[in-house]
């Protein structure tokens, strides 16, 4: 995808690429999973672009991704995809109201909102994230007692690093709430003035490939190594433990085996695989 795509987009490739996975591992939903360290993890992802300055064109990669998942998967693109994040309470209460599976992507192309709303006190909305990402319950004790099972959240996100570096809070950090997101950082990768949409005839052969991928994937429910992978995540394991950063920047990335782990997933039920391989924890 990102390779058909680099000539018609300024977005850089990592945050498109990891837009894509982001998408496409919402579309699988709920389903396939595999334990970590008593953990349950499935493949849902939450991405934040990191833009240099305000002309990265942070906000491009989803530009680009969305139409592809509108060839793969129109009905989860129409249904499944939402924004505007302002509170603990509606974020749960939004969940609960979905028809069907409680399967949502959050788009947040200001995602500078989200942290400052979050530090506002008395607004709960980083504490109901933290527990989204964690599993599938959550419970709000207001007035409506709202009770949520099932959920199944991903979110993808921009925001210029200036305004990271005066939103993010020693809090959000502390609190874990910052290492649950992978950090991607973007910049312009080119100058294209007469930029247009990636035709659709281009995009139609592996939007096909990802589409037969994710219906498969959904009927897989828990994935493990084969023996081959779990030596090399034996010793990724170790070497990511050992070189773990000092200081705040330590605590952003203090979850990364659950990352990786994560990741490997989803290049596995794309690959069409019913067990990570090696090449999945490598890549």
């Amino acid at each position: 995808v990102v390779r058909i795509a680099t000539p018609w987009t300024e977005a850089d490739s990592a945050p498109l690429y990891l837009s894509v996975l982001t998408a496409c591992g919402s579309a699988i939903g709920p389903g396939p999973f595999m334990y970590g360290g008593g953990d349950r993890h499935e493949a849902k992802l939450w991405t934040v672009v990191v833009g240099g300055t305000s002309h990265a064109r942070k906000g491009t990669s989803w530009s680009v991704t969305k139409p592809i998942m509108e060839l793969v998967e129109p009905d989860w693109t129409n249904n499944h995809v939402s924004s505007g994040m302002s509170s603990g309470e509606g974020l749960i209460q939004a969940l609960a109201d979905m028809p069907g599976d409680k399967n949502l992507l959050i788009v947040e192309t200001e995602f500078g909102k989200v942290l400052t709303v979050g530090a506002r006190g008395g607004n709960t909305l980083e504490d109901q994230l933290r527990q989204l990402w964690d599993g599938s319950t959550v419970n709000v004790l207001n007035k409506k007692k709202v009770a949520l099972s099932g959920a199944y959240l991903s979110v993808l996100g921009h925001i210029t690093a200036e305004e990271l570096r005066e939103k993010m809070a020693a809090v959000d950090i502390a609190n874990g709430f910052a290492n649950r997101i992978l950090w991607v950082y973007g910049q312009r990768s080119q100058l294209v003035p007469d930029g247009k949409r990636v035709p659709d005839g281009l995009l139609l052969s592996v939007a096909k490939e990802i589409r037969q991928a994710i219906h498969k994937a959904r009927k897989v429910r828990e994935m493990k190594r084969n023996p081959a992978a779990t030596r090399t995540w034996d010793e990724l394991y170790r070497n990511i433990a050992k070189t773990r950063p000092p200081g705040m920047l330590g605590a952003v990335v203090s979850r990364a085996e659950a990352q990786v782990l994560r990741l490997s997933l989803t290049f596995a039920l794309l690959d069409g695989q019913k067990q990570v391989l090696p090449e999945h924890i490598e890549a």
